[in-house]
């Protein structure tokens, strides 16, 4: 974490919120600088504008139809009250050479793994967020919860 900038941070809740933010910044960046080309340099993965075309561009929720490029994307991702969503996952999988896990809320245990750079499971970081499709959110799981959900 040292690279991001958020090492030695003392976990108060001024600080998570700066860190959330900070991390948020150099996600829509890091999109951003993909925009044309793919995420994590690495050919065969969707770059920044396909991620975005998929995932805003066609949905009228909250007004992300309107998302039509770098800018507007830009102008709403760095809107605290809105969600990251897949675009800005596999962005962060990248940012930290993180495997995230996408659990589905319902129980059968769906699960996705995004791993941008694709490195496989050898990764020191292993990241686990919950989707529920009802609110299309995602929310942190931390890994006493994982282990309390398995029994």
């Amino acid at each position: 974490m040292r690279v991001l900038g958020l090492h030695n941070v003392k976990y108060t809740e001024k600080a998570l919120v700066d860190a959330s933010s900070h991390l948020r910044g150099l996600v829509v960046d890091y999109v951003l600088e993909h925009y044309r080309k793919p995420l994590g340099g690495i050919p065969g993965n969707m770059c920044g504008r396909e991620l975005i075309a998929l995932e805003y561009a066609s949905d009228a929720t909250d007004g992300e139809g309107s998302v039509r490029g770098p800018s507007t994307y830009a102008r709403m991702m760095r809107n605290t009250n809105k969600y990251a969503g897949i675009t800005e996952l596999h962005a962060l999988s990248a940012l930290l050479d993180a495997v995230i896990v996408v659990h589905y809320s319902g129980g059968d245990g769906r699960h996705e793994l995004l791993d941008t750079l694709k490195r496989g499971p050898s990764h020191l970081i292993i990241l686990h967020v919950l989707f529920d499709p009802q609110t299309k959110h995602y929310s942190p799981i931390l890994c006493s919860e994982l282990s309390t959900e398995k029994g």
